[in-house]
């Protein structure tokens, strides 16, 4: 399976890792300027360098600068193509590429849509076509463009872990919570979720729904009540995103329970001053509790 209709073979694809370019040359830049000791001053010039550095000739590309280099180009596919190739051999895409990509976005868009709606192809890996995946995402944010959200919903509910391409398309879904139609899609994949990972992504979206839907609140609710302990704090924070009037009562009670290890108790905590505004605090012993000796040695160190 291809995700391009395009082929150039690759004679005519060049990979040159800018970023690996720019840090050697930035090393050199170091020993011989003091104020590379300086971080403050370095935080702020390290960006104009970049900039600089990728305006600049080089020799290694015959002279133009790696900017004009991706603009002499001047064809989608062949960005597309180099875009993909840069993912696949590992090597971080450059902002010129995609700068080029995002000037013809409207161009680009298709083929995004292609590689969503697509499988993993047979010369890639499952984890490299996620990170593609995860690209895809995130540069349609950057360009503005209508997302398959449904698509979105779909690939959601079959997630069984996190990656970046589950967290792109969550944080997309819920940065566009309030599209007509998008609750009963969410709704209609909680239904038939079977992943315990995606179904808790899949209820957290709905949580933004919740304060003015009885039936989400009440099944945040029951799924607290219900829960393993270390799932307490993840439905808790929902109650607290739904602002749910029980929320606390539920925090107070869970928090109170005997079998929680101190991680748990101190999440809940955490959560419950976030409510009150006030220092949680009760007499518990946690001696023993692997992540409580970890921290009280740290402050003993």
């Amino acid at each position: 399976m291809k995700l391009l209709t395009a082929d150039y073979t690759m004679k005519e694809i060049k990979l040159f890792d800018f970023d690996n370019r720019f840090t050697k040359d930035y090393l050199r830049w170091c020993t011989d300027h003091p104020e590379a000791n300086d971080p403050d001053k370095l935080e702020l010039m390290i960006p104009h360098m970049h900039k600089q550095w990728m305006n600049t000739p080089k020799k290694w590309l015959d002279g133009l600068s790696p900017v004009d280099y991706f603009k002499n180009i001047d064809d989608i596919q062949h960005y597309l193509t180099l875009f993909i190739e840069y993912i696949k051999n590992g090597i971080s895409v450059p902002e010129p590429l995609l700068d080029c990509i995002i000037e013809r976005k409207e161009d680009a868009y298709p083929t995004f849509l292609n590689i969503l709606y697509s499988k993993c192809p047979d010369d890639m890996d499952q984890e490299t076509f996620t990170d593609l995946l995860a690209a895809v995402v995130s540069l349609i944010n950057e360009m503005d463009l209508k997302h398959p959200l449904t698509l979105y919903v779909q690939k959601l509910s079959e997630a069984g872990e996190f990656n970046d391409f589950n967290d792109e398309i969550f944080e997309t879904l819920e940065n566009n919570i309030s599209v007509p139609g998008l609750k009963d899609s969410i709704l209609n994949a909680y239904s038939i979720c079977t992943e315990d990972y995606g179904k808790k992504c899949l209820l957290e979206l709905l949580s933004h729904y919740s304060e003015d839907d009885d039936k989400i609140k009440g099944l945040i609710r029951d799924l607290f009540s219900s829960a393993e302990k270390d799932d307490i704090p993840f439905y808790g924070s929902l109650m607290i995103k739904a602002n749910d009037d029980k929320a606390l009562e539920y925090l107070e009670r869970s928090i109170k329970r005997k079998d929680i290890d101190y991680y748990t108790y101190r999440t809940l905590a955490d959560l419950i001053e976030s409510l009150t505004g006030e220092e949680y605090y009760d007499d518990r012993d946690f001696t023993g509790d692997e992540y409580y000796e970890m921290l009280i040695s740290d402050d003993e160190q």
